[in-house]
């Protein structure tokens, strides 16, 4: 028996060597995640919030942290007039909070409002704007306040309380405000120069560039994921790259001329789509490495988009030229297709890679799988030319222009 027991542990233990050995052999898959995986980057003079600025984040990446609507179930529906005239459009709506969000409903002939509501279709209050059109989409400090430019030529910080911190006037009209990690304040002034500003609103430097940068209702500056180098389009010069210190890191040129907020992806690439180019070897969706040489060209493209595109969790990424095309993190095409027609509303979309946007021709609001099936459409009242936010809770919020202003929150 003792001899049994004997020769039963030997063989255990060839056995044990035998797999300890064959282990060393087995090759583990390194660790991290696959090529092209876009990380969240945080932004610390931010407020912690879904949506604290338009498109999302100061890499204008237009993706949620959260899941969008997935039914699409209207949860209310405002009418908001104000006795205003039919000209009237809503800013794109930005969050303060998961409960709390923001927006600007511009009067053109009066005077506008900026408005604080919950999630849940009350209105907080709304501050009296004496100017009649505001051009900067809102943004939302850490600190809660609530930072945007007037065609007035001042820039505002307002409370979350509703009460105004201070106002700054300029003899120019900004475009509508960036902020970097540290709280400096950046936007492009009809005069072309770009300028930056402490947390209060004072002055810190202004650039004048050869050509001068566009600025603009719909497009804004756009950071690296480290928050040192911010980049601006050009009117002839295609993209400048320009440290927060205010002097310039790199130009890009190809011959054109950049309507949208460029796209800045996690490992620091940008995507541009300028428009006017004569050089056919040149033109096309392009994605630049971080020290501005070429990483690709999508030739099968026309410049002609003026909405901002969007890029998922899995380095996709999404744009309109009438029709939305998708290219992988390479630039490969992966589909084309869904008429958006000449609508400026920006593309959205959720942590699951599904896509949100407004389409002008019909007037609905649709939710588009990552390989372009659509999932649903629902008609709206009206057309919306910025950037819709998507909430903790899974909900979609805009306004939309048409004979009359509606308020929708879909979930």
């Amino acid at each position: 028996m003792k001899k049994l027991i004997t020769i039963i542990g030997a063989l255990l233990i060839a056995l044990t060597l035998v797999n300890f050995q064959c282990n060393d052999n087995i090759v583990e898959p390194p660790p991290g995640n696959p090529p092209g995986y876009q990380e969240d980057i945080p932004w610390p003079s931010l407020a912690d919030s879904p949506w604290p600025m338009s498109h999302a984040d100061p890499q204008s990446t237009g993706r949620s942290k959260y899941k969008g609507p997935i039914l699409g179930n209207l949860q209310w529906r405002i009418e908001l007039n104000d006795d205003a005239p039919l000209t009237d459009s809503f800013s794109s709506i930005v969050m303060g909070d998961d409960t709390t969000f923001y927006f600007i409903k511009y009067h053109e002939a009066d005077s506008s409002y900026l408005y604080s509501m919950s999630v849940d279709g009350q209105v907080n209050w709304k501050l009296l704007i004496p100017v009649d059109k505001t051009t900067g989409n809102p943004l939302v400090s850490n600190g809660g306040s609530i930072l945007f430019t007037a065609w007035d030529g001042y820039i505002y910080s307002v409370k979350k309380t509703g009460n105004l911190n201070w106002k700054k006037f300029y003899p120019v009209i900004f475009s509508q405000l960036s902020i970097d990690k540290n709280g400096k304040l950046y936007a492009v002034a009809n005069d072309k120069k770009l300028y930056s500003f402490n947390q209060s609103g004072d002055l810190l430097w202004e650039l004048n560039v050869e050509g001068g940068l566009i600025g603009g209702i719909i497009s804004k500056i756009s950071f690296s994921p480290d928050g040192k180098t911010l980049y601006a389009a050009g009117y002839e010069k295609t993209l400048f790259a320009i440290n927060t210190d205010g002097t310039i890191k790199w130009v890009f040129d190809n011959g054109g001329e950049v309507h949208h907020t460029p796209l800045i992806d996690s490992e620091g690439h940008i995507y541009i789509n300028a428009q006017n180019i004569t050089d056919t070897l040149k033109r096309g969706f392009t994605s630049l490495n971080e020290d501005g040489t070429v990483k690709y060209i999508y030739k099968n493209s026309t410049g002609n988009m003026w909405n901002s595109p969007t890029l998922d969790k899995e380095g996709n990424i999404y744009f309109s030229e009438g029709l939305i095309t998708s290219l992988d993190y390479d630039g490969n095409f992966r589909w084309s297709g869904l008429n958006t027609g000449q609508s400026h509303s920006s593309l959205i979309c959720d942590i699951s890679g599904f896509l949100y946007f407004i389409a002008e021709p019909d007037y609905k609001l649709y939710r588009v799988d990552n390989m372009g099936n659509v999932v649903w459409s629902i008609p709206v009242e009206g057309y919306y030319e910025r950037s819709p936010a998507i909430t903790k809770d899974g909900s979609l919020i805009f306004g939309v222009d048409g004979t009359k202003k509606y308020l929708y929150k879909f979930k």
